[in-house]
């Protein structure tokens, strides 16, 4: 009597073994397929948020700039009024424009 199992049962086991190990790397494929697609899908929602966020940014950039063109535009009138004033005090000439 042998201590070793005979050889078929081995080659039998050998093989159980083989397709044990097989079908779980197609699982473990199948799950890392599945989990790349959905990090892929995440991914492409973070990079459309901050498209948003971008766009929000440059629209309120757009009317900050907006605002202090229309603050430097009063400015610039209200100066203006001033030199016109001022000048009408220097030369009485020339009376202030309206």
């Amino acid at each position: 009597m042998s201590t070793h199992p005979r050889i078929e049962s081995r080659v039998s086991a050998q093989e159980r073994r083989q397709l044990i190990l097989d079908a779980r790397i197609e699982e473990l494929s199948e799950d890392m397929t599945a989990s790349f697609k959905q990090l892929s899908e995440y991914l492409g929602k973070i990079e459309d948020r901050f498209d948003k966020i971008e766009a929000t940014m440059a629209t309120k950039e757009d009317l900050a700039t907006m605002s202090t063109k229309k603050e430097l535009a009063a400015m610039e009138n209200r100066i203006l009024d001033s030199f016109k004033q001022l000048l009408a005090a220097i030369n009485p000439q020339f009376p202030p424009s309206q």
